[in-house]
């Protein structure tokens, strides 16, 4: 566990400062380069050989270089001049690769390394700094990317012979962490002076956006006044921090560490509205959504290791806000199975599935090891996590944002951990609902399954500019994964190849357009809906419902489509029911329709299905009561991959609904025995406009999807009065009741759609959530069992009982009842 000193008690306020300063910064270089013990372990020998080989190539480049190259020449093209590919490869280059392999390994001792110590070493590093400064990288250099930003008001200009280099402002953490590792061997020099220069005038990166408002702060109102946003937090500990390790000035230091502590501590709590980065469910935001790929995956080891470096001192992050980032940790791992995470939830990188056992995973090792926290909950985590067929060490040797390393000391606890006998965690089952993120999970048997809608509130899908994500449209349409084969289970071996012949507009569970695949660029993303009901509850945890109105005006490239449904998924054990009504709208010449599955064949795969008995190759199989709108495919697709441009082939066995061209009230029903479980017992009681209710007798248990204010006839609930989603399981006279209200509730009722531009001004991102109560009505006369704070009995009849749910975040509330 982490040990200070007692004798700090003993001095004077300034001398503890002074005292934990040099305590901080010891344990910030030790994690960087690691100790005599790092290479001593079990995975010593393997983390020597690739620490070696991944400084090699990047010290020879650097070593190659000539460094009279336009030695004369101030970076200073923006990415819309000549010249810019140019002066953008130079300096990306040395700033990413060459400077900090150069101070690993001149620092780190690794058996065999040429490197250590190396006064070539030495002095090809002093020279890439000499470089950059002599082009400007230095002490009142700036990041444009174009001249019309450089115009904007208050945007700070070059001075003092500095230039601009476009694109680099989230990548400057590479060179200061080098300055740090390398101040003692250069420190009396004009080469440190103005390195140290730079570096001070960089701390503006850690307290700002990171883009072209970098000269502003982020503006976060009371409590969170020191919240800064995923992008800014990954670079905190990067920049700021180590300007702080490298400060002289007692006063100063002692107020950078305090800034510190204020950062993490407002970055790390639960932030309202849409707003970055930690939500009421833990789930993880960026660009005003949830974000399970790079942007959440980087924020996790970067907010780890920043609590990390301040525990035990008087600088420590608040307790609550340490316990979040645990939450989220623990929340990430439940939307990935093992590694894998579902597609709605990767943002604008489709492909991307391993970022917990690439960035993630040295988070956990912070929390879990005795060297770090030392969390006992962390370490079960770690324990089911850690495979080194799998996740390997080569964690260690991806830092993010320009850096090649994450910090050797993470192999000192890895090796600890090791050394422990640990319980690992059982696989995670059961069933969760994140409302701030428009996902379901469900989980049994070592495979999940995952459902993602959008609404007035959660957008649908984030592409970007030129390339990334270009026919992401339908990810959050009721998007279904079903993570079951593979070892570990994965998305490729359950059929989800996305690089080879994915239609990209046949996303399983989902309802759509099925518009013919073109090269294209990307199309309006980050959209809203007119709906406000999407959500999710659980009776218990275990079995589980989701619901979303689908509602689409338009396609992302204008055409009208008018698209309009009602979805519901009804998650029991091993099976899942999936039931559409309502469906109307299309573009009047390309079929609506709802995609059953779509799996990928590997090379050689003889698959033969029918309709009569409809198994997909992961072996899942599905129960279609009424086939005549089915489709099945089998054989070979031609798409493009996500880019938009290279095309791409694959085989494939595919089952959809066909709607027709211009539905008008149009549904489905189809169950799925998840890895070829039978079909459970269920009763489809109502499925409109209004409610999807689904009866399960074996369990005596009922789901229901108010879609609107409804009377209905059931012998359990007359009415609700409001939309929300709802279980229920009666055992004799006991009753089991979860309500959720599905609208997160950030803008009035009759407000209209937001746009992504309202969410990025003033204030807007940091709405709160407002309460929608549901009255809900059952037949017969109920009591409380136990008191609930968000739950109370408002009338009791001789026939009926009202209870009202003062519902808010879209969360479920559970109560139980006894018949009076």
């Amino acid at each position: 566990m982490l040990i200070f000193s007692s004798s700090c008690a003993r001095q004077n306020p300034l001398s503890r400062g002074d005292s934990e300063h040099a305590q901080i910064k010891e344990r910030y270089v030790q994690y960087l380069v690691g100790t005599s013990e790092t290479f001593s372990g079990k995975f010593g020998d393997e983390a020597a050989v690739g620490f070696i080989e991944q400084v090699r190539s990047s010290i020879e480049r650097a070593l190659a270089f000539d460094y009279s190259r336009d030695v004369d020449k101030t970076f200073l093209c923006f990415e819309d001049e000549p010249g810019y590919q140019v002066q953008s490869d130079v300096y990306s280059a040395i700033l990413q690769r060459y400077v900090l392999p150069l101070a690993y390994g001149y620092c780190v001792n690794a058996p065999g390394s040429p490197y250590y110590r190396n006064p070539e070493v030495l002095a090809c590093y002093v020279r890439c700094l000499d470089y950059l400064h002599a082009r400007g990288i230095r002490d009142g250099m700036t990041f444009h990317n174009n001249a019309s930003r450089m115009k904007m008001e208050g945007a700070p200009q070059p001075e003092n012979g500095a230039g601009n280099i476009a694109r680099m402002e989230l990548r400057m953490g590479a060179l200061c962490q080098s300055v740090l590792l390398m101040k003692p061997f250069i420190r009396n020099t004009e080469t440190y002076t103005r390195a140290r220069a730079l570096v001070r005038h960089l701390e503006m990166l850690g307290r700002s956006s990171g883009h072209v408002r970098y000269y502003r702060p982020y503006g976060p109102p009371e409590p969170f006044s020191n919240l800064v946003q995923s992008d800014a937090i990954q670079i905190y500990s990067d920049v700021p921090l180590v300007s702080a390790m490298l400060e002289e000035e007692p006063m100063r230091r002692k107020e950078m560490l305090r800034d510190a502590q204020r950062v993490f501590t407002d970055s790390l709590k639960t932030i309202p509205g849409w707003a970055d980065t930690i939500k009421p469910d833990f789930v993880g935001y960026h660009h005003r959504g949830i974000y399970g790929s790079a942007y959440t995956g980087g924020f996790i080891p970067q907010a780890a290791f920043g609590v990390y470096l301040l525990a035990g001192t008087d600088y420590a992050v608040e307790a609550e806000s340490i316990a979040n980032l645990k939450q989220l940790m623990l929340t990430y791992r439940l939307y990935c199975q093992k590694y894998a995470m579902p597609f709605g939830i990767r943002g604008r990188m489709p492909v991307t599935t391993g970022n917990l056992s690439r960035l993630v995973f040295p988070g956990v090792l912070i929390y879990a090891s005795a060297l770090g926290l030392d969390d006992d909950e962390m370490k079960a985590v770690y324990e089911r996590l850690w495979d080194p067929d799998e996740v390997t060490i080569g964690f260690l040797f991806n830092g993010g944002r320009g850096k090649p390393f994450r910090g050797m000391y993470a192999l000192n606890m890895l090796e600890q951990l090791e050394s422990e006998t640990i319980e690992p965690e059982p696989t995670p089952n059961g069933f969760w609902y994140k409302p701030y993120g428009g996902l379901a999970i469900h989980r049994r048997d070592n495979w999940m399954a995952a459902v993602k809608g959008y609404s007035k509130y959660i957008w649908d899908y984030e592409n970007g500019n030129p390339d990334e994500n270009i026919y992401g449209q339908y990810f959050s349409h009721g998007s279904l994964t079903i993570f079951s084969q593979g070892d570990p289970v994965n998305d490729i071996d359950s059929g989800y190849n996305l690089n080879k012949g994915w239609d990209w507009y046949r996303m399983p569970g989902t309802t759509a357009v099925h518009f013919p695949l073109r090269p294209q660029g990307p199309l309006t993303h980050r959209r809203f809906s007119p709906a406000t009901f999407l959500g999710g509850v659980s009776i218990d945890g275990q079995d589980g419902l989701f619901g979303m109105v689908l509602n689409q005006e338009t396609f992302g490239d204008g055409t009208q489509i008018d698209l309009k449904a009602r979805k519901s998924v009804f998650f029991v054990d091993d099976f899942i029911l999936m039931l559409g009504s309502g469906i109307s709208g299309g573009d009047g010449t390309n079929a609506v329709e709802t995609t059953l599955f779509q799996s990928f064949l590997p090379q050689g795969t003889d698959f033969e299905f029918n309709a009569s008995d409809l198994t997909d190759p992961a072996g899942n199989r599905y129960y279609v009561p009424d086939a005549n709108e089915l489709r099945l495919f089998n054989g070979a697709q031609r798409s493009y991959r996500h880019n938009g441009r290279d095309e791409t082939v694959g085989d494939y066995a595919v089952a959809w609904f066909d709607h027709g061209v211009s539905p008008k009230d149009a549904g489905y029903e189809v169950g799925i025995g998840v890895r070829g479980a039978p079909r459970a017992a269920y009763e489809v009681v109502r499925k409109d406009s209004s409610l999807h209710q689904v009866r399960f007798p074996e369990k005596s248990l009922t789901g229901y999807a108010f879609f609107q204010p409804t009377t209905t006839d059931d012998a359990l609930i007359k009415s609700v009065s409001d939309h929300c989603l709802v279980m229920a399981k009666q055992a004799q006279d006991e009753l089991s009741v979860s309500l959720a209200n599905p609208d997160l509730g950030f803008l009035p009722r009759d407000a209209e759609i937001p746009t992504f531009r309202f969410l990025t001004e003033a204030l807007n991102q940091y709405l709160p959530s407002q309460p929608r109560p549901v009255e809900l009505t059952l037949s017969g006369r109920w009591r409380l069992k136990l008191p609930s704070d968000s739950a109370e009995v408002t009338s009791r009849g001789e026939a009926d009982t009202t209870l009202r749910f003062d519902c808010m975040h879209g969360m479920e509330i559970r109560v139980q009842l006894v018949r009076e």
